[in-house]
């Protein structure tokens, strides 16, 4: 009818790329503009930068939320909610997580490991209470709208189920940054991308995702680790017993959530590849190549003790 407007099935990649191009972007101008005020008023604590990401990546997500409108939630992977369901996904994610961040601790220079305790440690209340408003509600609604959501399902209709699961991994890794944050977000990634392509809700990966940096700000909050047992884990051996066992139960994750075999919808377009996704990823890469070469150049700073 005249005046109504239609949702599409369909999301087109070259959209999709778009949008994680503006989540990255947003990103770095919460940074910049975090530091730039801390430094105007000779402040050095992260109460700022916080109240800055808060205001932005609100708004932000209210316009994800007027876009996601333009389509069906079943093309974006809106589907029942269910609590079993998303504990389960939790676990994984903390076996996942868990041993990831063992090989972290345990085979990254120090330089890097202290950027990653630093993620995870605001030094006020107020930044506490920023933090994990950030952490639990904000990033975890933003990114899996923008990587799932968008990305995974609009490249599933171009170049199959499989290379999207991988691919949307690789870029959710690649916009956190730091080697560390790269390296565990990609793992997730790929946990969370399976999970949707085996019918699962964005729901429960919102809900898991948000789980998952709840439970790693209280361990850094209280365990100065985002370990269990850091005296162990953090060890040679225990980092690589870590990466072992996330390489293995991301597997057997990917076993036991068999893709479910559904026609492929008509395809938008032959290629995931536009203009939008190669910024992203020359910036990305940028970022990473100036994380590895600033913390190297720097001298090892001890990693808080248990």
């Amino acid at each position: 009818m005249p005046g109504m407007s239609m949702k599409s099935e369909q999301i087109n990649p070259e959209h999709a790329n778009r949008l994680v191009l503006y989540y990255l972007l947003i990103s770095i101008a919460i940074g910049l503009a975090g530091s730039f005020i801390n430094h105007l008023v000779n402040a050095t604590n992260t109460d700022i930068p916080y109240l800055i990401s808060l205001i932005v990546l609100s708004c932000f997500i209210f316009w994800l939320a007027g876009i996601s409108r333009q389509h069906t939630p079943a093309s974006l992977g809106f589907r029942g909610f269910s609590w079993t369901s998303t504990l389960s996904l939790y676990c994984w994610l903390i076996i996942v997580g868990e041993g990831i961040t063992a090989f972290v601790l345990a085979w990254f220079p120090e330089p890097m490991v202290e950027v990653l305790l630093k993620a995870f440690t605001p030094e006020t209340r107020l930044s506490w209470f920023l933090f994990i408003t950030m952490a639990t509600v904000l990033a975890p609604i933003g990114e899996e709208i923008v990587f799932r959501g968008f990305i995974l399902n609009s490249y599933a209709s171009c170049v199959g189920t499989s290379r999207a699961i991988w691919l949307s991994a690789i870029l959710f890794g690649l916009a956190h940054h730091s080697p560390p944050h790269v390296l565990a977000a990609f793992f997730s990634g790929l946990v969370f991308a399976r999970y949707l392509m085996a019918g699962g809700s964005l729901w429960s990966t919102m809900a898991a995702h948000a789980m998952v940096n709840f439970t790693s700000t209280l361990m850094m909050h209280f365990n100065h680790s985002p370990l269990a047992f850091p005296q162990h884990e953090a060890s040679a051996m225990g980092g690589i017993l870590g990466l072992g066992i996330a390489i293995i139960a991301t597997a057997l994750f990917f076993h036991h959530h068999p893709v479910i075999s559904q026609q492929k919808p008509e395809r938008v377009q032959h290629t995931v590849i536009s203009t939008s996704l190669i910024i992203y990823l020359l910036i990305t890469l940028s970022l990473a190549t100036l994380s590895v070469f600033s913390t190297l150049s720097q001298s090892p700073v001890a990693i808080p003790a248990h």
